[in-house]
């Protein structure tokens, strides 16, 4: 997950320590970047150093134009 910012880089962090403390059967693994901005984790996406990521319809729009 790219968090594009600290609050969001908090969060991810919290998450994915309760995921790795969770019952062996869930097999999911969350990593966290600190993209700092919308822009700069599209582009950490686009370069395949993310996957995912939060944004609204106008950064998609914007990215696009």
């Amino acid at each position: 997950w790219c968090a594009t910012n600290e609050q969001q880089f908090v969060g991810c962090k919290k998450l994915s320590a309760g995921i790795s403390r969770s019952p062996a059967n869930l097999t999911m693994n969350l990593t966290c970047a600190d993209g700092k901005s919308t822009s700069r984790c599209m582009l950490m996406i686009h370069k395949q150093e993310a996957d995912l990521t939060s944004v609204n319809a106008y950064d998609i729009y914007q990215t696009g134009t």
